[in-house]
Order: C-alpha cells, then structure tokens, then sequence
C-alpha cells in the first residue's frame, strides 16, 4: 500500500475537535493532530499523551473515519508562533475504518465481518464452476450454433465467424460452503467481479473474488468481530500452507452499514518474484468438493479454540516466517505446548505433553512416522540449549545446533508438525485419504512428511556417532 496522507477534523472527549492529518502507510502509520487553543494546555497534556480506545474523525472530503486501539507515541512539546501555543499530539492506530458511519472499540454493533484472502481462489477452486468449450473438444458438436446464435443477434452489425470456435462459461453456483457455529454463521461464495463476464486488451476473461462472511447471531464490539475473524483465517492460512495478506477486509455495522477497515493490525507480507503460488492440489481440504468435510473440519477446529488460543497464536506467529529458523523459533515451537489447555495434568514435562498430542499421528500413520518420539526428544534437549545455553545433565548428546543447523531446522520442524497435524486431527480431518493423494506438495506439513524419512535416518546416524544411539 502506497502512503496516503488525509486530512481533517478529530473528536476527543475533553479537547473536542482538533485538526489532524492521517498517515496510512502500513506500520508507520500514524494520527498527527493539533490545536492553537492556549485554554487547553492542562487538559490536552493529561489527555491527548495516553492510550485510547478510539478516535473519530471527519475527513476533508466528508468521508467519515474511526482509529481503533491507538497508542499515544510519546509527549510533544508545544511550539510557539509569537503569542499562539501549538499543542500536538501523535498516535498510532492499529485499525482505520472508512465509511458513512463512526464506530468506536466499545460498542456491540457490528453484525458482520467479511474478508478476502490473498490466494482464496486457489483454496476454494471449483473446476466445474469455470469452464471453456472449444471445437476442438469432442462436446462442442453445437459450439458453432451457439456462438452463430449469439454473434448474430446483435443486429446492428456483421461479425464474420472463423472455422474455430469457443465458449468460455460460469455455471453460477456461487454458493461454497455455509456453516453454523454458536455464535455467527459462516460461508463463503463467488462473486463475479463487476457483475459480468468481460473482455480485456489480452482476450476474454470472467473475473471473480470470494468473500469470507461471518454472520453473528448478535451484535459484538470491533475487537470482538476482528477476532472471531482471525480465527477463521488462521485455519484457512493453515490449509493453503502460507500466511494470507488480506486482500479486503469490512465490517457491517447496524442497520447493514458497510464500513471499511485498513488493518495496520494486519500482517502485510512481501511475495517474492521467483516464490510460488500454493496450488490447489495441495490444500488439505478442498472445501468446493468437500464442503460438509471441510465445514466439519472448521467447526471442530473453532470450538476447541478457547482451549489452543494461546498456543496457537504461538504457532501462526513463525508459520509466517517459514524460512527463517532463529533459535527463538525452536524455543516457541516447543513452549507452545505448555499452552495447550487440552493436555492432561499428568502430562507434566514439556516432552510428555509434545508425545501426548503425537499419539493421535501415529494412531493414523504410525508405519510411515515410525522414530518420531527419538525426534521429539531431540527437539526438547535442543530446545533447552538454547534457554539455558547449556545441557542439562541428562542430556548426552552434543550436536552443534548452530555448525550443523539442518539438524535445528528438522527438530524445529518435527515440533511444528506435531502441533498443526494433531491439532487438525483432533478436529477430525481424515489425514489417511490426504495421505493418499499428496505427493510433492509444497505445503509445510506436506514437506515434512515427505522428507522425514531421510532427516531422522541423518539424525540417528549423527547420534550414533555420539555414541548415544544405535
């Protein structure tokens, strides 16, 4: 997103109006405001140099705006112009939201949230919804009548027809999926951008996007709403095998108010030129061929959220950063589990309760992760290198984490895997059929499977050589 600057008028509850100008340009985001009214000195520095929940502002242009959760970036000092004081004040707001109507971070008003995510025509792909028929194809014996039929409608000119033909076609089922949870309703579906199909200087295409809606069964706050969003997102991030950017976000507010947010709360992540797009033989669910699986799938995954927030939280905040394997990564891949709440309290050693929720992969591919407990201890003793810069005295082996970091990379990833996968299974995903058809998916856990073999045989033989294992 390019830096855009706007200006106009901003409300506090003491001060009133104050002049601003609004800087959107991503993390470096911020509000400036000021005021020349000298009666305001005490009240504008014990008001306007602290945290607030939301600002709402008027635009230039009329347009309505409302900063939500700002942090107050330090006191100014006034300056003066001869007799004038100058108050000033700046904030950060993580979200801006545009639109006809204000809204603040207290009120329970919004009814809906929808969004659309960087590679959401990849997860929700439907080969049957698009289609082309050319006369080349053994079904377009009447494509010629067709585009005859069509072509020559058009009265008010004469448009010759070649020897080959094509049709290019959208069934229109726009529906994906739809789901109720206990609290909001959610689908998916396809919209066809400008409402028609239509041509381009490169040909004919139809164009579409699909909107993620979550339908509440009662008005919540923003933060609320923007949560209960994220949710849903992680999950989809999860089944693409990358993080998302956002390629819109909004919120409906009573009665059916569209309003638009711009998330410096939202992540923003830079695609790489030669980086390639997931493709949609390898999602873990196909929700336009599998909806009730997939709406299963989902269902299953929020309800166990309040137990998994914390940790999971933990998880997404490296699966966006799958390249970089910092020792901080390993340390949070294994303490993430002390955050599951599903865990039984018997289960008292961190890798205790990394081996309890590997028990439910190797109930379903057992035969194929067969070593993966020598992995996870590994894992737990490299962990522990790195928070106590030592070994323990249990532990024996001494592998160079940071000489040899295939070996950190592998462990940190086996913690990864263990998390994801059962989390996934818990929620009754069937990984033995996406076992059937992955092959050299590019996805994380797709990645790992398939080249775990080989890492634990390099593991056991540096072992052994340690004289610690067999």
């Amino acid at each position: 997103m390019k830096k855009l600057i706007l200006t106009g008028k901003f409300t506090f509850p003491s001060v009133g109006e104050a002049r601003g100008k609004l800087a959107l340009d991503g993390t470096r985001s911020s509000l400036q405001v000021w005021s020349e009214d000298n009666d305001l000195t005490p009240i504008w520095y014990e008001e306007m140099h602290r945290d607030v929940g939301s600002i709402k502002g008027t635009l230039d242009d009329q347009n309505k705006v409302s900063l939500i959760n700002c942090l107050t970036q330090g006191k100014e000092f006034p300056t003066t112009r001869g007799e004038i004081v100058v108050h000033k004040a700046s904030f950060f707001p993580h979200y801006v939201v545009f639109g006809d109507q204000h809204i603040s971070h207290e009120e329970e008003t919004v009814t809906e949230v929808r969004f659309v995510i960087e590679d959401g025509n990849v997860l929700f792909h439907d080969p049957d919804a698009f289609g082309g028929i050319t006369d080349l194809c053994e079904s377009s014996v009447n494509v010629r009548s067709l585009v005859e039929q069509f072509v020559q409608s058009d009265a008010d000119r004469k448009i010759p027809i070649g020897k080959h033909h094509a049709i290019l076609y959208y069934t229109g089922n726009a529906s994906i999926f739809e789901m109720d949870t206990s609290s909001e309703k959610i689908s998916a579906r396809r919209e066809i951008v400008n409402s028609e199909a239509y041509d381009t200087p490169d040909g004919v295409r139809i164009d579409n996007e699909i909107p993620v809606m979550l339908k509440f069964h009662f008005p919540v706050t923003f933060n609320k709403a923007v949560h209960r969003a994220s949710r849903v997102f992680q999950f989809l991030e999860l089944l693409i095998g990358r993080s998302q950017n956002l390629k819109e976000f909004a919120i409906f507010k009573e009665p059916e108010q569209k309003l638009r947010v711009c998330g410096n709360g939202f992540p923003k992540y830079d695609r790489h030129e030669n980086e390639s797009r997931p493709n949609f033989c390898d999602v873990l669910i196909k929700p336009a061929q599998e909806p009730e699986k997939f709406s299963g799938v989902l269902k299953n995954w929020l309800e166990r959220d309040d137990k998994c927030r914390a940790a999971r939280n933990w998880f997404f905040s490296y699966f966006a950063k799958q390249r970089l394997y910092d020792p901080p990564r390993i340390i949070r891949a294994a303490d993430m589990f002390n955050y599951l709440r599903d865990v039984p309290r018997s289960k008292s050693s961190l890798e205790q309760k990394i081996n309890h929720c590997a028990k439910c992969i190797a109930e379903k591919i057992g035969d194929d992760m067969k070593g993966l407990k020598i992995a996870i201890e590994q894992a737990v003793v490299c962990r522990n290198y790195y928070v106590h810069a030592e070994y323990h005295k249990k532990d024996q082996v001494r592998i160079d984490y940071d000489g040899e970091p295939e070996f950190r990379v592998f462990l940190t990833d086996t913690l990864e895997f263990v998390f994801a996968m059962s989390d996934l299974i818990k929620a009754g995903w069937d990984v033995k059929a996406w076992r059937k058809t992955d092959s050299s998916s590019p996805h994380p856990l797709s990645r790992y499977f398939r080249h775990y073999k080989e890492n634990l045989k390099k593991l056991n033989r540096r072992l052994s050589e340690k004289g610690n294992y067999t």
